[in-house]
């Protein structure tokens, strides 16, 4: 896989050489392409109403 992106990277830059505008894409998004993350939800999860506090186990 380096050996192919490293490839390339030449080819753009030998084609920028003479002038030939070059867009590469490679599939992987930009960090500007990257949606942010929804706000979280609050810490507290509501329980069911009527459960009480969870049993406890005695040795």
């Amino acid at each position: 896989m380096a050996q192919l992106l490293g490839a390339v990277v030449r080819a753009e830059a030998h084609a920028c050489s003479y002038g030939i505008a070059v867009r590469v894409d490679l599939g992987i998004p930009t960090p500007d392409a990257i949606p942010a993350p929804s706000p979280r939800p609050s810490a507290t999860v509501p329980g069911r109403p009527d459960a009480g506090p969870a049993p406890r186990r005695s040795r």
